[in-house]
């Protein structure tokens, strides 16, 4: 169920309307663009995670570049998410997106100690099952 905000000039005519019509997604009513943005942001990063470990576990065990990337990801995947509206993730509580958020941080700040067995699992196993959630956010009513 999309709205459609008009930003016309006043002109009352059919084509003038169509033309400065614009739609808004029903994320935007509720929470604002920024947070649709954000959405998308999520989605082409997940993809990027999904390129990662399109190359295999034998790759990213012995390609210190590979690993490297990974943590690249994840870290844009959380600031990402630091992005999105405390009502927004409460509301959508099916994502863990603290646990999200405090993944970034431990790669920025303790990152002698990253797991990568574990930053493995999470990019091959929950972001992709995080990035079908939201795209059925995305699409819900639009």
């Amino acid at each position: 169920m999309s709205r459609r905000k008009d930003r016309g000039d006043g002109n009352q005519g059919a084509a003038a309307e169509n033309a400065e019509a614009e739609v808004i997604h029903p994320l935007d009513e509720a929470y604002g663009d920024r947070t649709t943005r954000a959405l998308r942001d999520f989605l082409t990063h997940a993809d990027m995670a999904a390129e990662v470990v399109s190359r295999g576990r034998p790759a990213y065990d012995s390609d210190l570049t590979l690993r490297l990337a990974a943590e690249a990801v994840t870290s844009r995947l959380g600031e990402t998410v630091a992005r999105l509206p405390d009502d927004f993730r409460r509301d959508h509580g099916a994502v863990p997106w603290r646990l999200i958020r405090a993944t970034r941080n431990r790669i920025g700040h303790d990152y002698n100690v990253i797991d990568h067995a574990l930053l493995w699992a999470a990019l091959a196993e929950q972001v992709p099952a995080h990035a079908v959630y939201v795209r059925g956010v995305l699409e819900a009513d639009s």
